[in-house]
């Protein structure tokens, strides 16, 4: 008796793993499928004590963490503009044009990730506002902005 209940107790730790592990790459996936996370790249790797792999999405793509990439774009903000600096993103009308001028925020739209309509809002009210909900108006992107007038501090990476 005391045998079987070892294999019984044995047989139940398997299957409980074995649904553990086929339940996981569903749960994974249906995190990943949210439509708001659908142009995200997930890069998952998940595996036992012993080594192997439970669950593998992209494992072996070379991915920089997004936490990493806005510490780089951070501090080079801070090294050209200064802490005070706050960048801005304009809308302008030019007629019946609608013209968005950035200049690099790079925080734009990261505070509305999971509603696209919130980053442009302001804008969208802003132009209501001005009547220019009547305007068959043609968007586009002022680039003057984007060209290099110079170059960081010679002291940034060295």
């Amino acid at each position: 008796m005391h045998l079987r209940s070892k294999s019984f107790l044995s047989l139940s730790l398997l299957l409980f793993a074995a649904c553990a592990t086929t339940t996981l790459p569903m749960r994974i996936e249906q995190a990943a499928a949210v439509p708001e996370l659908r142009n995200a790249i997930w890069g998952i790797d998940v595996q036992d004590d012993d080594g192997r792999a439970l669950y593998e999405r992209s494992a072996h793509t070379l991915l920089m963490p997004a936490s990493n990439r806005k510490l780089f774009a951070a501090a080079t903000a801070i090294n050209c503009h200064g802490l005070d600096h706050r960048f801005a993103t304009e809308l302008w009308l030019d007629g019946n044009n609608l013209v968005i001028r950035g200049t690099g925020d790079p925080s734009l739209g990261g505070r509305w990730a999971f509603d696209r309509d919130a980053v442009f809002a302001t804008f969208v009210d802003a132009l209501r506002a001005a009547g220019g909900h009547d305007r068959s108006a043609v968007c586009s992107c002022d680039r003057a902005c984007h060209l290099w007038k110079g170059r960081p501090d010679d002291s940034l990476g060295s």
